[in-house]
């Protein structure tokens, strides 16, 4: 789901913000995974050590702290889709590696003029992407 939705799924009690308490279930119910749960652990370490009596962070605050990791969760999410097609060389999506996607020369071709940027004959990780992100915007 959004941050907002994550958030208020994290703020059991609904107060706008998450109490040192909230964060711990959030982290310990298994209810999230991967780099989120990383960053989840990370907010809840740093509200550990807190000087305030009773530690808490704010909508704001936690939206800045996630960021970055959905950020990257949306890379691992383009990285998996990369080495789908990647299949042979080991940094570049090839014309054979779309052929055996796509089962066509002329449509890989077609795909390779839209995504190679530099004109290589290869789609680098980046070129794909950039391409990946046209596509969501």
């Amino acid at each position: 789901g959004s941050l907002g939705q994550l958030f208020g799924v994290i703020d059991q009690n609904k107060d706008d913000m998450i109490c040192l308490e909230e964060l711990e279930k959030a982290v310990e119910g298994g209810s999230f995974s991967g780099t989120f749960l990383e960053g989840l652990r990370s907010l809840r370490d740093d509200l550990k050590i807190s000087k305030d009596a009773s530690p808490s962070i704010y909508w704001k605050e936690f939206l800045a702290a996630t960021m970055e990791s959905s950020v990257m969760i949306q890379d691992d999410k383009i990285q998996l889709a990369f080495d789908y097609f990647k299949k042979s060389d080991g940094d570049h999506v090839s014309v054979d590696d779309l052929i055996s996607v796509f089962g066509s020369k002329a449509q890989a071709q077609e795909i390779l003029g839209d995504v190679d940027l530099d004109g290589d004959g290869l789609i680098s990780f980046e070129e794909f992407k950039k391409a990946m992100e046209k596509v969501n915007h």
